[in-house]
C-alpha cells in the first residue's frame, strides 16, 4: 500500500510517501480502506517530537511512524471476534497509522455509517467529535434541562459539544466566541439559546 510516514522529527518536509506492506487486522480489528484521512494537531505534534518531550508526560513516538488516528472508509477483511461486515462503511479512530491507503482499527472505535455519508466531512470531525462527547459523558455526565456554558462555540469541539449537549436536552446552553463571525455560525442552528463575544475574567476570584 501507499503510505506517509516520517523517519526522523520536523516540519512537513520529514514526510515521506512511500510503499509499505499492507497490514492485517487481528482479534477485535478492522482492516479500512481510506476514502479520506482527518489530519488533527496531534498527528502535527507528534512529527515534530513534541510528545517524545519529559514535560508533556504523554509517552514517545516509536520511528519510523505511519502518523494519523481518524480515518472514513470500507471495511476490506475482519479479524476474528468481529461483528462489522467486510464492505460496510465506517468512521475509525486509532493511535496512528491512518496516512495509508489501508489502516487498522480496533472495532469499539469504529462506527458504521451510512453508505451515502460524507466520507471527508466524517474524517475531518471524528476526533473532535469523541472529544466533545468524552467531555460531556466521560468528564461529566451532562442530563437533560441541565445548563451548559460552551467556551469557543464556533470551534471544532465546541460546536459539536454545542449539538450533543441539544442532543441530550440540556437548556440553555451558551456559547462564547472570539468575534462577531464565529458568533452567527452557531446563531444561525438555533442551537445556542445565548451567545457572547466578550468576557471579563477576574483571575483573583477563581
Amino acid at each position: 500500500m501507499k503510505a506517509v510516514n516520517y523517519e526522523r522529527f520536523g516540519g512537513p518536509e520529514v514526510l515521506q510517501y512511500l510503499d509499505l506492506p499492507d497490514p492485517s487486522p487481528g482479534q477485535g480489528q478492522l482492516l479500512v480502506q481510506t476514502a479520506a484521512v482527518g489530519v488533527n494537531y496531534p498527528d502535527i505534534r507528534e512529527r515534530l517530537g513534541v510528545y517524545n518531550r519529559a514535560e508533556t508526560r504523554v509517552g514517545g513516538v516509536q520511528l519510523p511512524q505511519v502518523g494519523g488516528l481518524a480515518v472514513a472508509g470500507t471495511v476490506v477483511a475482519a479479524g476474528p471476534q468481529t461483528s462489522v461486515q467486510v464492505g460496510r462503511r465506517v468512521v475509525a479512530l486509532m493511535k496512528k497509522g491512518a496516512y495509508g491507503q489501508l489502516a487498522v482499527a480496533d472495532e469499539p472505535l469504529c462506527a458504521v455509517v451510512d453508505d451515502d455519508a460524507d466520507m471527508v466531512a466524517l474524517a475531518g470531525f471524528a476526533a473532535q467529535a469523541a472529544c466533545a462527547h468524552l467531555l460531556l459523558q466521560a468528564c461529566t455526565t451532562l442530563r437533560a434541562g441541565e445548563s451548559l456554558l460552551v467556551h469557543g462555540a464556533a470551534g471544532g469541539v465546541g460546536g459539536l459539544a454545542v449539538q450533543i449537549a441539544k442532543a441530550l436536552g440540556a437548556k440553555p446552553i451558551i456559547g462564547t466566541a472570539s468575534s462577531a463571525l464565529n458568533h452567527n455560525h452557531h446563531n444561525h442552528h438555533n442551537d445556542i439559546v445565548t451567545a457572547t463575544t466578550t468576557a471579563t475574567t477576574h483571575s483573583d476570584q477563581w
